[in-house]
């Protein structure tokens, strides 16, 4: 299962979709999903089309340190991604700079003083 937004759900909806029950079909039998080999070979073909490496592990990597920067809980995370461990889930709680300033300014916020931060990367 795969949450998705109501915007996805739409496109999900539309009757172009409705031929297949994946969202990316197998184009010689659309009752299939696509292999994985084919999946992670258009993934990389996008990302040589935009210049930059990527592959599908990268997109679920990027997809769950998101989560986490908009706070997400590591254990809600860890049953989205179906990791039988915290552990495992954990190697997503990157410090990004930008979400650490944002989280910053708001606790010294609540102490009444007016602070410029700046941070170094």
């Amino acid at each position: 299962m795969v949450p998705v937004t109501h915007d996805v759900a739409t496109l999900l909806a539309q009757p172009a979709a409705a031929e297949s029950p994946w969202v990316l079909p197998n184009l010689n039998d659309p009752s299939r999903p696509i292999s994985r080999r084919y999946l992670h070979k258009l993934v990389t073909a996008w990302g040589d089309a935009c210049g930059v490496a990527l592959w599908p592990h990268c997109l679920r990597h990027t997809y769950a340190c998101d989560l986490i920067a908009a706070g997400l809980s590591l254990v809600d995370l860890q049953q989205l991604l179906g990791h039988a461990s915290v552990a495992t889930t954990a190697i997503y709680l990157h410090v990004r700079p930008d979400a650490l300033g944002d989280r910053l300014r708001s606790v010294l916020s609540g102490h009444g003083t007016a602070t410029q931060l700046r941070l170094i990367a």
